[in-house]
């Protein structure tokens, strides 16, 4: 049996088609990758978003899928994911696991930090560190929550300005309107002495400023002279200061000279009394000469 040609080439299109069919379908499920797979641990507060089969990327690169979610088993409140990355993917002890997601409104993913080179690798089935990042769900709620509490106060805003609440407010408007009213013509007499007391305050000022302005020179020699003054007033308290210091240095140096001088004088004054008594007792000792009486030689 003979086979043209024509049917051939279309049986070569036909299986080339096939197989790279096949190439394509083995490379978007994920099994086109020639390595092996290793599994690894990681826990989450919260994992919003991400589900069996999303990405797991090292530093950005695709290395894997998120082979299952696990519930929180006994004492835990973390979800555990089973990560299944490509064999030797260099995960270390202080690689880091985190929920991320490709712009604002893309799928959810598992990111791993590569760590540090002087790290030791984590071996297969270890549990990789996870660092909490706050999703645009989470930043939400507090939004959300805002939100609730700025409906409550506008509900309570409308509960306060309701039918009868306004009545009040309006009646209470209409009182002080007419309260103006009626003390319109005081409020005019008072806005008026208010002016004509400015006024005169502002004359009393003017008045000040031009006295102020005439006596500026005797003023102004009047402060000078007291400042004269207080400066000889000044070198004066100087001048005793000094003189008390000469005085008080120059008692120091002559204590001695003044106590003997003025132990001098003492006897000097004893001397005289003693002297004005013998004149008073035998004023004749004055012209006549008093001689001791002779004394006798001993036998």
């Amino acid at each position: 049996m003979e086979y043209r040609s024509s049917e051939i080439k279309a049986g070569i299109f036909i299986m080339v088609s096939l197989l790279l069919f096949l190439v394509f379908v083995l490379v978007i499920s994920g099994v086109g990758s020639w390595g092996g797979k290793e599994l690894y641990r990681a826990r989450f507060e919260y994992v919003g978003g991400v589900e069996k089969g999303s990405l797991v990327r090292f530093a950005g690169l695709e290395v894997g899928r998120v082979k299952e979610l696990r519930i929180p088993q006994e004492g835990d409140s973390r979800i555990e994911l089973v990560l299944e990355v490509q064999e030797n993917t260099p995960i270390r002890t202080n690689s880091l696991a985190k929920l991320s997601t490709i712009g604002i409104m893309g799928a959810y993913y598992v990111e791993i930090s590569p760590g540090t080179p002087e790290e030791e690798l984590l071996p297969p089935g270890s549990l990789i560190q996870t660092k909490w990042v706050s999703g645009i769900a989470q930043l939400a709620e507090p939004s959300g929550e805002a939100l609730s509490e700025i409906k409550e106060l506008l509900s309570r805003l409308n509960q306060l300005l309701d039918q009868e609440n306004r009545e009040n407010l309006a009646s209470l408007l209409r009182a002080l309107n007419d309260i103006a009213e009626g003390n319109a013509n005081q409020s005019k007499v008072l806005m008026q002495n208010l002016g004509r007391a400015t006024a005169q305050l502002e004359e009393t000022l003017s008045l000040t400023n031009r006295i102020l302005a005439q006596n500026d020179s005797t003023l102004h020699n009047g402060l000078t002279h007291m400042d004269q003054m207080l400066a000889e007033s000044v070198q004066a308290v100087e001048r005793i200061n000094l003189l008390t210091q000469t005085l008080h240095h120059t008692v120091e140096q002559n204590q001695g000279d003044l106590r003997r001088m003025s132990e001098n004088m003492r006897r000097m004054s004893e001397n005289l009394n003693d002297f004005s008594l013998r004149l008073k007792e035998e004023p004749w000792s004055l012209v006549r000469k008093n001689y001791p009486p002779k004394r006798q030689l001993p036998d």
